[in-house]
Parts: structure tokens; C-alpha cells; sequence
């Protein structure tokens, strides 16, 4: 499961990670033509969690990912963020606010995006 993000989709969720930089900013990367960012409500409010509206799931065949930010750590998936990654079998594309920089998660393995 490789990918690739065309850079106005990063910038867009760099731009809703930076909004949000006191809580783990989310939100949907759906395949569609053009792919779309659709920038989410954290549900639990935390820096170090995020939760997404439970339907969602209704979406999940749309998604190319799902998209988080760790607003005081590097982009890399918690044990947590792999287990739900896995569980839902949608890839994770988490941005480092303080190192400016993005992780794929593609279920099996961590790929550096270049923004």
C-alpha cells in the first residue's frame, strides 16, 4: 500500500494541524478525483489522542487515509495508531507540528513524505 499526497493536500493538513496545534488535529484523505482533505473535529480534545465521529466508518471505502497530527512529538504511530490503523484497514498520514514533517502508515510500515 504505497501512496502518494499531491502537495495541496499537504499543505492542508499542515495548515489544519497548525489551527488546531494544542490538540491532535484529524480529518479524512478520500479517493477521490482529485483526492479531497475533509479536516475533522478531534473528539476527545487531547494532545495526545485523537477521535474521529464514529460514521465515518461509512466512508471507509473512500478513504486513501486518515489524517492526525502530533502537535509535541515526531510523526510516528503510536502502538495505538497502528492498532486502530489496522483494525479499520485505512493507512495513517500523521504530521510532526514540531519537527514539520509527515509519516505514511501504510498498515505495514512507516514512509517519510516529502511536503
Amino acid at each position: 500500500m504505497e501512496a502518494s499526497f499531491s502537495s495541496e493536500i499537504l499543505r492542508a493538513c499542515r495548515s489544519h494541524a497548525k489551527k488546531n496545534y494544542s490538540v491532535e488535529s484529524c480529518g479524512l484523505i478520500l479517493d477521490y478525483k482529485p483526492e479531497a482533505f475533509f479536516p475533522m473535529q478531534n473528539y476527545l480534545n487531547s494532545s495526545d489522542g485523537f477521535e474521529l465521529d464514529p460514521k465515518v466508518i461509512l466512508l471507509k471505502n473512500k478513504m486513501k487515509a486518515i489524517f492526525h497530527s502530533h502537535p509535541f512529538s515526531i510523526a510516528y504511530p503510536s502502538g495505538e495508531d497502528m492498532v486502530k490503523s489496522k483494525a479499520l484497514g485505512v493507512p495513517y498520514l500523521i504530521y510532526s507540528c514540531i519537527h514539520d514533517n509527515f509519516i505514511y502508515f501504510n498498515l505495514k510500515k512507516c514512509i517519510p513524505m516529502k511536503a
